[in-house]
């Protein structure tokens, strides 16, 4: 697991800008570049300002 976070809480964060939108392959299946997500950690900014999560 990458993020150690809940899908809800995946789903919030895309919806925030926080996290990078999803390629939708199909109606119920979506998927990111393991790199992009790798970037968003790297940069510490995916928790800055953020008390729930």
């Amino acid at each position: 697991m990458l993020l150690g976070v809940s899908r809800a809480t995946v789903w919030r964060l895309c919806k925030s800008g926080a996290l990078p939108a999803p390629k939708k392959l199909g109606s119920r299946i979506a998927v990111w570049s393991v790199k992009d997500l790798r970037n968003v950690l790297n940069s510490g900014s995916l928790w800055k300002g953020s008390a729930t999560a």
